[in-house]
């Protein structure tokens, strides 16, 4: 932004300047700054003001921007003022207009916003329609939005999944799974509002049943069956038997979503009630407790399993995988073979991922060349994957790229298989974008709980570098900022912010647990090590590929990852 400011100075020192109308560069500019999440609204409506006379385009551009704000009511008053300036809106006005009312909650005014689109004779716009859809479905004016549904000869997935979420949140399930079973492309938004909307209702084992069939599941599906634990014990007391698919999902959603407390409060329940862990029962609670990084307990559940099928000890395995536990994991399979269980493909994954996790490079190019001939197992893509990776993080790129040039009977430069490449890329020296955690500090945190935070952060790392004498690890920021900056950019890392919340809320000798979708980067993780002994803190943070056990100034990945 700070570039993109300094070119209506320059237009301004042009000769043929007019600072009667904003030249078609100023349009751009200011309709970039509306629109782009890396734009500045505030910007645009300094821009904006300088016009004294802006087209319906320029009021459209900035009208689109408002509505998607935090001040869509903003996006109706630059509209009234559109009507009277005696400005014709046009159909690209319209949707906007109508968003900023249905954010605004402001129906009553919606309804006149459609009287504007019948007199301009809009009407049968299918982008507008479906606006109009959404606005009277989030206002709970469901005739007037199945009216206008019925009408419209375009729907989109927006106005389908309009129409099932102002079911839903009416509590007309039945309705709504009528829309649902009409729809031939469906959506995430689709699934988890029907889950959520029988979830509410109690109709668990509805919810269950569809969110099997979802092809693919997000945070949200999960929260989603997870918000049915709070109808879990009303079902108890009302006498009503879950059924054992009820339990198992909820196990599966407290393990997703590291719900700890409702995990344990089902694995209770199992216990109380005398229900015999059986293979499905086990593998469920294996599979929490391990993405809990509680492997003693995984363990103990899982030798306590009569029956074990193929699923049961992949499931074990990987989670010793994740953890780092090659030797365990090799004990494992040795154990399952013995058992009569014959391995899958699945179970080759997991015993090359502990390997890769391990940096056992021997250990794979044995696995890998058994596959075919012990256990008649073709490898594939994702066999390939784990040795490639392991190999480029031991620095033997020549030897990764020959085993990419061999997975298809391609050389290396023309495989087709480019899901290997980013082993490759990422190798150590390069690795330097994963940098950000996808988990943010609590929204309701005040200024003061804010500011506290951030000094103790400060405080702790400045304890590192004055008894330890940590420095920083500036490489880590390929920003082109100065030195002084790069160190700030590192200190708040979210990881490291996340330990300082730890450090601050939780008990003495407690574990610090930390979840984030990225790869933990080499400074954040040289400073985990540090803290761990300065402090005497046990801290597990898992990561996009793993689980670190710091403790006592390691980690149990012994700095390969």
């Amino acid at each position: 932004m700070r570039e993109l400011k300094q070119i209506p100075a320059q237009i301004i020192k042009e000769d043929n300047f007019s600072p009667h109308q904003i030249p078609v560069e100023l349009s751009k500019l200011l309709s970039f700054c509306a629109v782009s999440p890396h734009g500045s609204l505030a910007y645009a409506k300094t821009i904006f003001s300088q016009e004294p006379n802006p087209s319906v385009s320029l009021c459209n551009s900035l009208i689109r921007g408002l509505s998607s704000s935090q001040q869509p009511l903003e996006a109706l008053s630059l509209y009234q003022k559109i009507l009277r300036s005696g400005l014709q809106p046009n159909n690209l006005t319209f949707p906007f207009v109508i968003k900023a009312c249905t954010k605004s909650s402001v129906t009553q005014y919606g309804i006149l916003i459609h009287t504007h689109v019948i007199k301009c004779g809009f009407e049968y716009d299918s982008y507008i329609q479906c606006s109009l859809i959404h606005l009277y479905a989030n206002g709970k004016n469901l005739p007037a939005a199945k009216q206008l549904f019925d009408m419209c000869s375009e729907r989109d997935v927006v106005s389908w999944n309009s129409m099932i979420d102002g079911y839903a949140k009416s509590g007309d399930m039945e309705s709504a799974r009528t829309v649902f079973d009409r729809m031939v492309i469906r959506d995430e938004i689709s699934w988890n509002t029907m889950i959520n909307g029988y979830g509410i209702l109690g109709r668990i084992d509805e919810a269950k049943s569809l969110f099997d069939e979802m092809p693919e599941r997000n945070v949200i599906s999960w929260n989603s069956m997870l918000a049915a634990l709070d109808l879990f014990d009303e079902m108890q007391a009302t006498g009503i038997k879950p059924t054992e698919a009820t339990v198992v999902s909820l196990l599966s959603a407290c393990a997703h979503l590291g719900a700890l407390d409702q995990g344990l409060c089902l694995h209770s329940y199992i216990s109380d009630h005398k229900i015999e862990i059986n293979h499905i029962f086990g593998t469920a609670l294996v599979d929490m407790y391990a993405k809990w990084s509680s492997m003693t307990r995984a363990s103990e559940v899982f030798y306590s399993m009569e029956s074990k099928d193929v699923l049961a000890w992949n499931t074990i395995i990987i989670g010793m995988a994740m953890h780092g536990r090659a030797k365990d994991a090799q004990q494992l399979f040795k154990e399952m073979q013995e058992n009569g269980v014959t391995p899958d493909d699945i179970t080759f994954v997991a015993m090359l991922g502990s390997y890769r996790h391990g940096g056992m490079i021997e250990e794979c190019w044995r696995l890998l060349a058994c596959m075919s001939s012990t256990y008649r197992i073709d490898p594939k893509i994702e066999h390939y994957g784990c040795a490639i990776d392991l190999l480029s993080r031991a620095g033997q790129l020549e030897e990764a790229m020959d085993l990419i040039g061999t997975m298809r009977g391609e050389t290396p430069y023309q495989s087709s298989t480019t899901t290997s490449w980013p082993s490759l890329i990422q190798r150590p020296p390069l690795r330097f974008l994963e940098i950000f955690s996808d988990h943010e500090l609590p929204s309701a945190m005040s200024f003061s709980q804010t500011y506290m935070l951030l000094q103790n952060n400060g405080m702790m790392q400045e304890r590192l570098k004055t008894t330890i004498g940590y420095s920083p690890d500036k490489e880590q920021v390929l920003l082109d900022i100065e030195e002084e900056e790069k160190e700030h950019a590192l200190s708040v890392h979210s990881e490291k912010l996340a330990i300082a919340y730890g450090l601050l809320h939780l008990g003495p000798g407690e574990a610090v647990r930390i979840v984030k979708n990225l790869r933990v980067c080499r400074d954040c993780h040289y400073v985990t090590k540090l803290i761990s002994r300065t402090y005497g803190r046990e801290i597990i943070v898992r990561d996009r590929n793993r689980f670190h056990h710091f403790k006592d100034g390691g980690c149990s990945c012994l700095d390969f990852w």
